[in-house]
């Protein structure tokens, strides 16, 4: 089976192109735009599955505290086409700042149905998450991951430690979300951060999927 990436030239598009078990065909600039839903709809011929990671990290990202309309606009198109397609699945590349909660909230922080993000990339994430679940409610299967911060090695920062997901977790996780049945609501959102006693959120999920142990990243 061959997964198309839409982002595919980006840090995890590389480790993810040359880590996962099937075939891959790359979807990104200059030559595929997201915001083309024709383009899209053309590179998803033949195709089963989609792993959405496009994103532009310049104009929105967890520190600059400004959104882009186009992210949300390119999500949307990719779950589109999937369902036009009768495709099987799609996974979306959400973040932990989906779910990050204000000063001193309870940890391990938890998948929650009613969280208020404190960024507009938060807000943008939880945004996707939404067109997620509306899709699966189609009978699109979805899975949105909230990634960690993804590094070869871990941090020593504190903060940017409690949220590292390693290489080897980032392809696996992945792995897991396009191969992994799931329920009756085509529907499955999950946390991905490597082990640690730092780690600040909870990994629990309906696909079976657990961080790699400490020795084996």
């Amino acid at each position: 089976m061959t997964l198309l990436i839409i982002g595919s030239s980006g840090h995890m598009g590389y480790q993810l192109t040359t880590g996962l078990t099937c075939a891959v065909r790359p979807f990104d600039l200059p030559a595929g735009d997201a915001r083309d839903r024709e383009a899209l709809r053309s590179a998803a011929s033949g195709i089963r599955q989609i792993l959405h990671l496009g994103w532009d990290m310049q104009e929105e990202n967890y520190r600059n505290n400004r959104s882009d309309p186009a992210n949300i606009e390119m999500a949307a198109n990719v779950l589109q086409v999937a369902l036009d397609l009768h495709l099987d699945r799609v996974v979306l590349a959400s973040s932990v700042h989906a779910g990050l909660q204000r000063p001193r909230a309870p940890l391990p922080i938890r998948i929650a149905p009613a969280v208020h993000p404190t960024t507009p990339y938060g807000r943008s994430k939880l945004h996707i998450e939404g067109l997620g679940r509306a899709a699966a409610a189609k009978g699109l299967g979805v899975v949105a991951i909230r990634f960690g911060g993804v590094q070869p090695a871990r941090p020593r920062d504190p903060q940017e430690r409690g949220r590292w997901l390693s290489h080897p977790d980032l392809v696996n996780v992945v792995q897991r979300a396009l191969d992994a049945p799931l329920g009756p609501d085509n529907w499955e959102v999950l946390h991905a951060v490597s082990r640690g006693f730092w780690r600040r959120h909870s990994v629990r999920n309906g696909l079976g999927w657990s961080p790699l142990r400490r020795r084996a990243l």
